[in-house]
């Protein structure tokens, strides 16, 4: 497997030195990256990332003063056929600023910048590289993280307002409550009874921990807590989906601008690893709050019913039922267990992509025009949850700035009583 190594230099201020890549280069001149390089086959990462830094740079480093950040592993344009290819990722903190000496003729400009102020353009994937690095929003100045502003637009005209939206749960559930005529003469019934506690004690028995057995026949593998994971007690679970249920891809953080919230209409969701169900989700967020992973966040899952929406969006499927009226939030079956935990993933997602928290960009599938469900249904807490979104988004930043802004406010109410009296 081919490999290479990135570097990030800092300075004691916390400024990383990147260089420009020079107008002769055969690979994006002009283009600002971090140092780094291909690793030669005699060579381990590190042995790379010395050799790398003192070509480009001249600033000599030592093997022992790089840290290990991560490996990205991907294969080019997503293709099966492609090689696969693996960057190494190492920073170091410097003592000094030393001067930057450019031999290797690659590069014509040096600069030291803060991590959210980088010089255009980056070669592509830059800014994604330090949001996952970081877990911090990275901003290209005035820009926006939409990409393609042809194919954001299209996905905003394709999405239903949620005035629309509410229109149409509202009248599906006048439908379901009434029973929908049908063509023989007879009456469609909702799959389940409309009020929770009429269900079987069998029913909400394996809506409650029949999970569990589903996760370990499909052999459920428990994941670490991942860097911007906020679930604190709950379980992230591994059951990879058939590939022909979704479309391997690598996407960057400029592709993915909406996240769109299902119900599976049953119990767990599970017959989405079905090879021939055609369809998929990123996630499955089950009743006691664990949460199944099926498909990979940078790959597209078909679960919107939009080939744009899916292009664009990351989609989580919640058990359970739209139109079952019970005692949670807005009057539906949603407990505070399963809100908190999806509202928690979705926050660790919006922080990962940078996905504004909004109705705008935070939908449920009814938003998406051009199909007919209308899941999450009517009960769904949106004002309620997308607050709780934002806390467990925020909630560290705003605690902090609100920690210092009250030491400030009491120390200068010291000062002031001190020197009036």
């Amino acid at each position: 497997m081919p490999q290479s190594v990135a570097i990030l230099i800092f300075d004691p201020h916390g400024r990383a030195l990147v260089l420009r890549r020079g107008p002769t280069d055969p690979w994006k001149p002009g283009h600002w990256n971090f140092p780094g390089g291909m690793a030669e086959p005699h060579e381990n990462p590190e042995q790379a990332a010395v050799r790398e830094v003192k070509e480009e740079t001249g600033i000599p480093l030592k093997r022992k003063h790089l840290n290990y950040i991560s490996t990205v592993v991907r294969q080019s344009g997503g293709h099966e056929k492609t090689p696969v290819k693996g960057t190494h990722i190492f920073w170091v903190r410097l003592r000094s600023r030393p001067k930057v000496r450019m031999r290797d003729g690659e590069h014509d400009a040096a600069r030291w910048v803060s991590l959210g102020r980088l010089p255009l353009p980056v070669i592509p994937g830059l800014h994604f590289l330090i949001q996952q690095i970081t877990g911090k929003p990275y901003w290209f100045g005035e820009n926006t993280n939409y990409g393609d502003s042809a194919d954001y637009q299209k996905a905003l005209d394709i999405l239903r307002s949620p005035e629309e939206a509410k229109a149409i749960q509202e009248a599906a559930k006048a439908g379901w409550e009434s029973g929908y005529s049908t063509e023989e003469g007879g009456t469609r019934s909702y799959p389940v009874p409309l009020q929770l506690d009429q269900m079987s004690s069998n029913y909400q028995q394996l809506l409650t921990t029949g999970v569990d057995r589903k996760i370990e026949e499909h052999g459920g593998l428990s994941l670490p807590s991942r860097k911007g994971d906020m679930l604190r007690g709950k379980t992230l679970y591994w059951i990879p989906a058939p590939s022909s249920n979704y479309s391997a891809q690598n996407r960057t953080k400029e592709d993915v601008n909406f996240i769109v919230i299902h119900t599976v209409e049953g119990a767990s969701g599970f017959s989405l690893l079905d090879p021939g169900r055609g369809a998929s989700a990123h996630y499955l967020v089950q009743t006691d709050g664990d949460i199944v992973q099926t498909v990979d966040e940078k790959d597209k899952a078909w679960h919107a019913g939009n080939g744009t929406i899916n292009a664009q969006s990351i989609g989580l499927e919640h058990a359970g039922f739209s139109y079952v009226q019970g005692e949670g939030s807005e009057g539906g079956m949603w407990g505070d267990t399963m809100l908190r935990a999806s509202a928690k993933m979705v926050a660790s997602i919006a922080k990962r992509w940078d996905v504004p928290i909004n109705k705008k960009h935070i939908v449920g599938h009814v938003n998406v025009g051009g199909q007919t469900h209308t899941d999450p249904g009517p009960y769904w807490p949106w004002n309620r949850y997308l607050r709780m979104v934002w806390w467990y988004r925020y909630r560290w930043p705003f605690l902090a700035s609100t920690t210092v802004f009250t030491g400030l406010s009491i120390a200068g109410l010291r000062w002031h009583r001190k020197h009036k009296s």
